[in-house]
């Protein structure tokens, strides 16, 4: 009597991964998160009762209370972030749309460049100003010394991304050649 083969699984014989793998997905980004947090949390802490000249391990602080102070530090930087970006992204959305009507696309294409060259270059200065922030004597103490940088990155990263993606979704030559 012969033996029976075995059939191959549904999926193609292609493995989905283990449970632990699956696990891995969820478990990954929001320990990652959480260390975030707690690094922000910690920082934040630290600072806060090193001005008033007490050590903060002396307070015998859980890790749940450095999580909890996290926000407060945390909601400056990212409200900053994300009113800027919402401000760019917004003004280049409405460049992209008076760029995309038929006819401009020498115009189309010098913005481009120019948005591409732009943000390139403000990436590209924005970085050092990471190590040199304390060389650049003009800039008034504060947040906007520790901001600044960083807001120049994103937003040279922005218009770069930008960029690319005008070029991307130009119209094809062929495209325009074949009509409705």
């Amino acid at each position: 009597m012969p033996e029976p083969q075995e059939q191959p699984p549904p999926d193609g014989g292609r493995d989905r991964g283990s449970a632990l793998e699956k696990v891995a997905y969820v478990t990954a980004p929001a320990t990652v998160v959480l260390g975030l947090l707690y690094y922000f949390g910690r920082t934040y802490t630290d600072a806060y009762y090193a001005y008033f000249g007490i050590p903060a391990n002396d307070l015998q602080l859980s890790m749940h209370t450095y999580v909890a102070k996290s926000p407060t530090a945390v909601f400056f930087p990212f409200w900053l972030l994300l009113v800027c970006g919402l401000v760019v992204l917004l003004v280049l959305g409405a460049v992209g749309r008076a760029l995309a009507v038929p006819g401009r696309e020498a115009v189309r294409h010098k913005v481009v460049l120019s948005l591409l060259a732009v943000g390139m270059l403000l990436v590209l200065a924005g970085f050092p100003a990471f190590f040199l922030e304390s060389r650049i004597p003009r800039l008034p103490q504060g947040w906007v010394r520790e901001f600044l940088p960083c807001l120049i990155v994103a937003l040279g990263a922005t218009l770069a991304f930008f960029a690319v993606q005008m070029h991307l979704g130009r119209p094809r030559r062929d495209d325009r050649d074949r009509g409705p």
